[in-house]
């Protein structure tokens, strides 16, 4: 499996693309990338898009090495950010219902979705209504081509 992070809207936001077979190893790995990262105190929404997984190993310590990492995440990051996960699979779907359990005691908003186009609808809306902030789903790199072209 592989995970990749896109920062996105002036790294207000960041999208987990998972692919393959999903490890817990692999996603903790990206949590930890998100945590080493400057910009994190910007952070105010995340999607996790398992629309790519192709099989999940995951174990019960994972889950809770998960929700420790994002309490620690949960430092630095705003208690009312907006996490959304896309998990079209009916296990997919369980495993991050539990995650959901788990996490609530962050602080997050999060909702679980069987397609990104809908995470995403419902990501821009809660950033309208919580932090009256509109967002495009852009990484900075094209916003940096954007203002240049201009």
């Amino acid at each position: 499996m592989g995970v990749n992070l896109k920062y996105l809207d002036n790294y207000q936001g960041v999208i987990f693309s998972c692919y393959g077979v999903s490890t817990g190893e692999e996603l903790k790995e990206a949590l930890r990338r998100v945590v080493k990262k400057e910009s994190l105190e910007n952070l105010k929404y995340a999607l996790i898009d398992q629309t790519a997984v192709t099989s999940y190993v995951r174990t019960a310590s994972d889950t809770i090495d998960f929700v420790n990492i994002q309490k620690y995440m949960g430092i630095s990051v705003p208690d009312d950010a907006i996490v959304a996960v896309v998990a079209p699979s009916t296990l997919g779907y369980s495993l991050a219902s539990v995650w959901e359990m788990k996490v609530s005691e962050v602080g997050w908003v999060t909702k679980i979705f069987k397609t990104k186009e809908e995470a995403e609808v419902w990501i821009r809306a809660k950033m309208k209504d919580q932090f009256d902030i509109e967002i495009n789903f852009v990484s900075p790199e094209a916003d940096k081509r954007n203002s240049s072209a201009q």
